[in-house]
């Protein structure tokens, strides 16, 4: 059954990417502290809140580029089933909702700081910075490292340098990689997304392998690093294996299958991606809450 134009505007497929901001809360080994798990969740819905508030306003600076896109055109506001005026108004009662949630959550100041920021962030994207090649793949990948720092800092935590570096690459590398889908598949045949016509497969492809080769170095060097193994132990390594296997399939799915154009759906919805994921959280769990010596661990490092 499909959804009403409004609530598709506000895109709540895309909400699954606010686990970012409960990750800290699992790598922290705080999974089970009630408390802390309320401030997560407080964090995560006022991400899903800025989130929706921000793609209805890049709906709104979008809607010519959208009617001439493949794809897009079937967006609420590119399809006319959502009119400019509803859109202004549903970005209101966002905001809104938004601010009230946080003003009743109180979190700490670094977390505040994170919504600003992502929303100051995304504004300037939606505004103009969007058309700026590779500057814009940054700013993306910027988004997931705020939720991460929104959710350790609602939880009061520490958040590893090494899980930043590696959120960062791995979606600078989706983020490349849905470029080149858009290319491939000509999505967008008049370039009306003007940044297109800075990038070719050829460059995207070396980009993307290049970011895959230092994603997979960076997490095989986390693992094997005296932090990591102090903070999860002397099998982390072993870890290591599901992420390669998640990167080359992503690649081998965008490269082979001329897929990766949607990278939420691609990673929820193919098979081998979800086991690999599966299988590294599992490892983690284990890792992390498998005996009390784990959480006691944890707990003093994050501190």
């Amino acid at each position: 059954m499909p959804l009403p134009p409004l609530l598709r505007l506000m895109r709540p497929q895309q909400w699954t990417k606010n686990a970012f901001v409960i990750a800290p809360l699992f790598f922290s080994g705080y999974l089970f502290d009630s408390a802390r798990c309320v401030a997560a969740l407080a964090a995560a819905v006022a991400f899903c809140g800025l989130s929706s508030l921000v793609y209805v306003i890049n709906d709104l600076c979008d809607r010519e580029a959208d009617r001439l896109h493949i794809k897009n055109r079937a967006r609420p506001i590119a399809a006319g089933t959502v009119s400019c005026g509803a859109a202004l108004a549903l970005a209101g009662l966002l905001a809104a909702l938004t601010a009230a949630l946080v003003l009743v959550s109180d979190p700490p100041a670094t977390v505040r700081l994170s919504f600003a920021l992502y929303l100051g962030i995304n504004l300037a994207y939606s505004l103009g910075l969007k058309h700026v090649p590779l500057v814009e793949m940054i700013l993306v990948s910027s988004g997931f490292v705020l939720r991460l720092q929104a959710g350790a800092g609602a939880i009061e935590t520490v958040i590893s340098g090494w899980m930043l570096a590696c959120t960062s690459l791995v979606v600078l590398l989706l983020v490349a990689l849905k470029r080149r889908a858009d290319l491939q598949q000509g999505n967008d045949p008049g370039h009306h997304r003007r940044v297109l016509s800075a990038y070719s497969v050829t460059s995207l492809d070396l980009l993307a392998v290049f970011l895959a080769a230092t994603a997979v170095a960076t997490y095989v060097a986390f693992s094997v690093s005296a932090d990591g193994r102090t903070r999860y132990g002397d099998l982390l390594p072993l870890t290591s294996a599901f992420v390669v296997v998640g990167v080359l399939r992503f690649l081998h799915i965008a490269m082979i299958e001329q897929g990766g154009d949607n990278p939420s759906e691609t990673v929820t919805q193919d098979r081998i991606l979800r086991l690999a994921f599966l299988a590294w959280a599992c490892s983690f769990f284990v890792l992390i809450y498998a005996n009390d010596a784990g959480l006691r661990s944890m707990a003093a490092l994050t501190r």
